[in-house]
């Protein structure tokens, strides 16, 4: 079930008992915030075509951090890419760099960098975490986010109003983050064992 715009302007209505009409600046904000404070929304698209020779394509403009980069020739999606650091990018292209499939990438400059330099044409595809959207009548976060929701925009509304209600809902909004953090499932930390 879609949460809709309508139904969080209900729901703020009767938190504050107030009837406002318009409150998509403080949604706005919200879902931007909500989004930016870890990685909720997860994403897989297709970011474009590669094109003989030319070693980058653009980031699409809601990314926030990448997961994983795959090409497909044509056929099948192949193995996800192998990140690297600028400066290793810059090293493997010095010299008389070869055309080839890539097998290495690199963000930088809004841009993500393929090493070696495409063959040919290559579907990217990326799974990455974005930021909400600025538009507001489609909302990307799926219903566990209701009560999360509700409760960011009451807060920021409440501060809007500078009303009394505003350090209750703002508390409420962080718990609501906090359980929704806790449910997300985090990559392995990894810690080299070192034996004196």
């Amino acid at each position: 079930m879609a949460i809709l715009k309508a139904e969080i302007l209900t729901e703020v209505n009767q938190n504050l008992g107030r009837a406002e009409t318009d409150i998509d600046v403080e949604i706005r904000d919200v879902l931007y915030d909500l989004s930016s404070r870890d990685n909720f929304l997860l994403n897989s698209s297709l970011a474009g075509v590669t094109t003989d020779s030319v070693a980058y394509i653009s980031l699409p403009d809601d990314f926030k951090e990448l997961k994983s980069i795959v090409l497909n020739d044509g056929s099948q999606d192949g193995d996800p890419l192998t990140k690297i650091t600028w400066e290793e990018y810059l090293q493997n292209i010095s010299g008389s760099p070869s055309d080839s499939e890539p097998e290495h990438y690199v963000i930088h400059n809004d841009l993500i960098w393929l090493e070696p330099n495409p063959d040919g044409e290559y579907t990217v595809k990326m799974y990455f975490w974005r930021y909400h959207t600025s538009a507001i009548t489609t909302i990307l976060f799926p219903e566990q986010f209701r009560k999360c929701i509700n409760a960011g925009v009451t807060a920021a509304v409440a501060a809007s109003f500078q009303l009394d209600d505003e350090a209750k809902w703002a508390s409420k909004y962080e718990y609501q983050i906090r359980i929704r953090q806790s449910n997300l499932i985090k990559d392995p930390i990894i810690n080299k064992y070192h034996d004196l």
